[in-house]
């Protein structure tokens, strides 16, 4: 099954199996917003960044964040999820969000685990001969995940274990 993954934000993660290949990245949208009650140029450039990929994935998954700071982030997120939501139903590709705590315990298991704890248990996978045993960064080839490609790398794997994806888990 060939799924994205997505870990939204300005700096959105990003994690996919495609053909069995495994590569993940962070696409970065910050830019100056445009004139007030303007389209935000981030969802314009989200939305082609999805289009690029066409509907080549047979699932989408997203972190579904239900806390925000300030409302300008709640605002700023919402319209990433409403691109990524509208993308999915004109490309009839099924779509599954997991709650941050949901995804915490699954990585960590602890569903208060901070990024540090996150990015160790990617690298205990990765290294230990876990899930996987390379992953292409397409975004910075050579370098490091940061921490939201590391969440959508977990969100990958969380989605890969969910009913949807794997017949094996599911009950009758």
């Amino acid at each position: 099954m060939n799924i994205l993954a997505l870990d939204l934000g300005t700096k959105t993660g990003w994690a996919s199996r495609w053909a069995g290949r495994l590569n993940a990245g962070t696409w970065n949208f910050e830019q100056k917003k445009g004139p007030c009650c303007a389209v935000d140029p981030r969802l314009i450039c989200f939305r082609h960044r999805l289009e690029e990929s066409g509907d080549t994935f047979d699932l989408l998954a997203y972190e579904d964040v239900q806390f925000m700071r300030g409302r300008a982030q709640a605002f700023l997120w919402s319209g990433f999820r409403t691109v990524l939501w509208l993308f999915a139903h004109d490309h009839k590709i099924p779509i599954i969000c997991c709650p941050v705590k949901t995804l915490k315990k699954y990585a960590t298991g602890n569903g208060n685990s901070d990024k540090d704890a996150m990015a160790l248990a990617y690298y205990e996978k990765v290294q230990v001969g876990g899930l996987v045993t390379s992953v292409e960064n397409f975004a910075n080839p050579g370098s490091a995940l940061d921490d939201n490609a590391i969440d959508a790398w977990h969100l990958l794997h969380w989605a890969e274990s969910q009913p949807l994806t794997n017949p094996k888990n599911s009950t009758p």
